[in-house]
């Protein structure tokens, strides 16, 4: 086997075992199969949020309450002001846990996961044989 060769041995298990750690997902949404992308294994795409609709209202009403209102926050000047807007709601966000706002279920997506792999393996077995050199 010579370098070239090694080379694309090497890169076709790599890619394979990224194709296993980013898989394809989708989900059964009535009677339909909808494909949700790709994601790292252990944290499947979707929707994650800190806070829901109520949390972000008495949030804002609590900034009004509790920044806003102080006379000290209007003489800040503008960049002052948002970085303490953004430290306030980075706050309040560390109050709620993070939860999965989607309403399905991820699901690996097999077929396409082998089909793929076989593609790969396939190539890279074109490719090691071509450049296969006389010893």
């Amino acid at each position: 086997m010579n370098k070239i060769q090694r080379v694309i041995l090497i890169l076709t298990a790599a890619i394979l075992i990224l194709m296993l750690l980013f898989p394809p997902f989708y989900a059964i949404q009535g009677s339909l199969k909808v494909t949700k992308g790709y994601g790292f294994i252990l944290n499947p795409p979707g929707k994650w949020t800190y806070w829901n609709k109520h949390a972000e209202e008495q949030a804002a009403l609590d900034f009004e309450r509790d920044i806003i209102a102080d006379p000290r926050y209007s003489e800040l000047p503008l960049y002052k002001q948002e970085e303490v807007e953004k430290f306030y709601f980075e706050e309040e966000k560390a109050k709620y846990p993070i939860k999965r706002t989607d309403r399905w279920i991820p699901l690996v997506d097999i077929y396409q996961l082998i089909a793929q792999c076989i593609i790969v393996v396939f190539a890279g077995g074109i490719l090691w044989f071509a450049l296969k050199t006389k010893d």
